[in-house]
């Protein structure tokens, strides 16, 4: 493997310590560099696929600012083609960037989070446009990234950080367990905002008064200079809040009845002391004399005050109820009785074009599937199994999702504007009557830019007696973007292999699953191998890999 770019730029803004080794994987190799180490797998010499570890940067300010001097290093060395927002999460900022390097589109993603006192680490996750090269190579990716990061933390299973602050503040919010707090009916907001509790004690302000029971619905916030930024924050009884109208973002809010509220660092609300115990930042619901609420949150050394004022009930759905109307309007509608739908003889082929997707910010895996009959007609991104696909349905309701095919040479091409084009892909293999599979079958998957919610590890055991268990996972996750993530206790958390409880039989026929859990439950979904050596299978969009 080549020197890579951040290699030959990180020497240009960092004073630094060295790394420590962490223990390198079976078929990868490790190259120490003047500036840090990079991991790269042996067999792909000439290919940019990687991970580099930098060491500490010392005295360059927050992660955020660290990535923006890499970024801006990395910009005066080659062409950066695309160049994403710093997205932070609690102590850990990201920057996704796609760049020019030697004749070709690298696709990195930088992470940094603070490692002791005014030092900072940076990790570099780098690959071509290559979804395949991706898949292969991820899970050992993010597994040497979670390494370094718990080696950073001294090998702890959890660490503070905050599941809503998004600056580098929010690094000593609360660990504590969380608690329910006494606000109205609710019993679903969580209390545990462990700072500015002395500054309450104290506060005094003739006409209003702080805490109670806090109010759910919409407020309307203003950051009081001139030309500050205006936005509506939404509370919701489950404890879910939403921010709209700058620097949109949804989360869980921690709430005392003392009035301290904990939602958003960089919207200036949230309470935050330094190491010294010095008030910083603070955020409180309260009550006005007039009858007017409203939640007040200052920056106390920069001296940005945030004014929120009370609108009523809240005009849109919360996070969780939004997510659950939007699953429904996405359901595929058009669909038979259990193998009502295409017989395996009426299917000329599944194809299956895999791609990298991007957000802008970051890279998906990405399928078209494609569903060819032999009446001629070729159907586009087939969500469920063909067996219960209902074709007269779908060509009345959604009919521009249908095309002409015909053989092109060894593969296909497909009529579209008038005209014939390639069809992209390769040809799916179905299952046979009867088959079973043997192994453990793993999907790696990372969020939105690489490892936004850093890593899950989903693995399904299938024996040949027909049975299956999809009880082990591996997963350091987070419910907003960032290296590490956050469990509903707002903790970072490592967690090993654990049990579901997951598991029961499974029947796969064609390009169908059934799974039948021990509740008597049974899902049905779309499936197909990628080849017949059987070692990568797909249920639905999902991919699962024995590699």
């Amino acid at each position: 493997m080549k020197t890579r770019p951040l290699a030959l730029i990180i020497g240009i803004v960092l004073a630094s310590q060295h790394a420590v080794a962490i223990d390198t994987p079976p078929g990868w190799e490790r190259k120490s560099m003047p500036s840090g180490a990079i991991y790269s797998p042996k067999n792909e010499e000439g290919r940019e696929i990687g991970i580099e570890i930098a060491d500490l940067v010392t005295g360059q300010g927050s992660p955020a600012q660290v990535l923006n001097l890499f970024a801006d290093a990395i910009g005066s060395n080659m062409t950066i083609v695309q160049r994403g927002e710093i997205e932070e999460s609690g102590n850990i900022a990201n920057l996704s960037l796609e760049v020019e390097y030697q004749g070709k589109n690298v696709l990195t993603n930088l992470t940094a989070y603070p490692v002791g006192n005014n030092k900072v680490r940076v990790i570099d996750f780098q690959t071509e446009k290559d979804a395949e090269l991706l898949q292969r190579y991820q899970k050992t990716m993010t597994e040497l990234i979670a390494a370094q990061y718990l080696e950073d933390q001294g090998g702890a299973a959890s660490a503070p950080a905050s599941s809503t602050a998004s600056s580098s503040s929010a690094s000593t919010a609360s660990n504590s367990a969380p608690t329910a707090s006494s606000t109205g009916s609710s019993g679903n907001v969580k209390g545990g905002v462990r700072h500015g509790e002395a500054f309450m004690r104290q506060f005094k302000m003739d006409g209003l008064t702080p805490g109670g029971d806090l109010v759910f619905g919409d407020y309307q916030c203003k950051v009081q200079i001139d030309g500050g930024a205006q936005f509506t924050l939404s509370l919701y009884e489950n404890g879910e809040y939403r921010i709209s109208g700058f620097k949109d973002q949804t989360g869980e809010f921690r709430y005392e009845n003392d009035g301290r509220i904990n939602i958003s660092s960089k919207h200036f609300l949230y309470n935050y002391e330094n190491s010294d115990g010095e008030t910083k930042e603070i955020a409180f619901f309260f009550r006005h004399k007039d009858g007017e609420l409203g939640i007040y949150g200052q920056n106390i050394g920069d001296n940005f005050i945030n004014v929120c004022q009370y609108q009523g009930a809240a005009k849109n759905a919360s996070p969780t109820q939004q997510a659950a109307d939007d699953a429904e309007a996405r359901r595929f509608k058009w669909v038979t009785a259990p193998g009502k739908g295409v017989a395996l003889g009426d299917i000329e082929a599944l194809y299956n074009h895999v791609y990298n997707g991007y957000s802008g910010i970051g890279v998906t895996l990405e399928h078209d599937i494609w569903l060819l009959l032999k009446d001629g007609q070729a159907y586009k991104d087939l969500p469920v199994s063909p067996a219960d696909f209902d074709v007269a349905a779908s060509r009345q309701h959604e009919p521009d999702k249908w095309y002409a095919w015909r053989r092109k040479g060894d593969g296909y091409e497909i009529q579209k504007d008038g005209e014939w084009q390639k069809l992209d892909g390769l040809s799916r293999a179905p299952a046979k009557a009867g088959e079973t599979i043997q192994g453990s079958y793993t999907h790696y998957s990372s969020g939105g830019a690489y490892y936004s919610s850093f890593a899950s590890f989903s693995t399904i055991n299938f024996k040949r007696d027909g049975t299956f268990t999809d009880s082990s996972r591996s997963t350091i996750q987070s419910d907003t973007a960032g290296l590490a993530g956050l469990g509903d206790d707002g903790v970072i958390s490592h967690s090993g292999n654990f049990s579901t409880g997951a598991g029961g039989r499974y029947h796969i026929d064609g390009y169908t699953i059934e799974l039948t859990y021990p509740n008597g439950k049974t899902e049905r979904e779309l499936f197909f191998f990628w080849n017949n050596e059987r070692n990568s299978l797909n249920i639905g969009k999902t991919t699962y890999s024995t590699d």
